[in-house]
């Protein structure tokens, strides 16, 4: 009985093992158009690995610590989407014009740790992203990265409400 449980636990492992490998890409991408939050699926035949994401990680890590923004920009899809905490929060866009000043305020954003550290805190010490790619996206502090068109852009902030009310305390 033993060996027969043996047998059915190593068959279960190596076909889920060869199911994941084979498994299409899903690209999860939100289609802007309503305040709900919720985001379509696109099934392609390609496969992304991480490693991709973390080639892509370490150019935007490296652009935010040099204060590039030209590069972040280029590394980031527009019209950026930010929302409070709460997914009943409504969606804002801002464009490429209003993005250095949004994305200022953002590194300044308490990252919600005990060790009351900033989103660029979190940044500047995550080296490797500990998260997983999750239908090709990716979500890191408070940033969210979508695959898109086979590219990796900063798609989403969430923003805390005292970030909101600076923002547009300084309009």
């Amino acid at each position: 009985m033993r060996r027969l449980l043996v047998i059915i636990c190593t068959f279960l492992f190596f076909a889920c093992q060869n199911e994941e490998n084979g498994k299409k890409k899903v690209i999860a991408k939100n289609d802007g158009k309503s305040d709900s939050g919720s985001f379509d699926s696109i099934t392609t035949n390609e496969i992304v690995g991480p490693a991709d994401f973390i080639e892509y990680w370490k150019k935007f890590r490296q652009a935010v610590l040099n204060s590039d923004t030209n590069k972040i920009s280029s590394l980031t899809d527009f019209p950026i989407q930010t929302r409070g905490s709460l997914d009943s929060d409504p969606i804002i866009e801002y464009s490429k014009r209003q993005f250095p000043r949004l994305f200022n305020f953002f590194l300044k954003q308490w990252a919600g740790d005990e060790n009351s550290s900033s989103e660029f805190d979190i940044i500047k010490s995550t080296e490797v992203p500990k998260d997983k790619v999750t239908h090709d996206q990716v979500r890191v502090g408070d940033m969210v990265f979508f695959l898109t068109d086979k590219k990796w852009k900063l798609t989403f902030l969430y923003l805390d409400y005292e970030t909101i009310d600076s923002i547009k305390l300084t309009k």
